[in-house]
């Protein structure tokens, strides 16, 4: 959930999540950006679209439980179809029709992944999921980090193949 040089150093997530009176949280010692982020956390937990808000609220002012948060179920069905013909001489013939992700075929909806989205942080050149959190900067008269906020957060993106047909025949002799 947090990227960037100090991201071995877990303390520092206590920087981002600090609970006032168990009910709103407060986030404190950001640097002079504060209101900022403060502002974009909110917006995160507000997001109605947010499969993570839940988590985020309750693991506000400790150490986030490691893969606590859970994308929804999602599944893939694919479908065969034959039909053997007996030809002559023990011979056959073999009409098939493959189906990949056949629920997609049925519902635009059903049948692929909802995934975080990905991409590529400033501090990791890698793709990867995009953390909450990201560290911009160091404010050398706080002696502070400065973190941008990640919005998209929790926020699922629908990937993976839509459906495809395939017809074949086989003979077997």
């Amino acid at each position: 959930m947090l990227a960037g040089p100090i991201v071995r150093d877990r303390a520092h997530f206590f920087l981002a999540f600090d609970r006032q009176d168990g009910s709103e949280p407060l986030f404190t010692g950001l640097s002079a950006t504060a209101p900022d982020i403060a502002a974009a956390m909110r917006r995160v937990l507000d997001n109605p679209d947010n499969v993570a808000a839940d988590y985020l609220r309750e693991n506000l002012g400790r150490i986030a439980t490691r893969n606590g948060a859970l994308s929804p179920w999602n599944s893939r069905i694919d479908v065969r179809l034959s039909k053997r013909i007996g030809t002559f001489r023990g011979q056959a013939a073999e009409l098939i029709v493959d189906v990949f992700n056949f629920t997609n075929l049925l519902d635009h909806d059903w049948g692929g992944q909802y995934l975080l989205p990905q991409g590529i942080s400033n501090q990791n050149p890698v793709v990867q999921q995009l953390p909450l959190l990201n560290v911009i900067g160091f404010d050398q008269t706080t002696r502070r980090y400065v973190y941008s906020v990640n919005e998209s957060f929790g926020v699922l993106q629908k990937q993976g193949d839509p459906y495809q047909v395939q017809i074949g025949m086989r003979y077997e002799f």
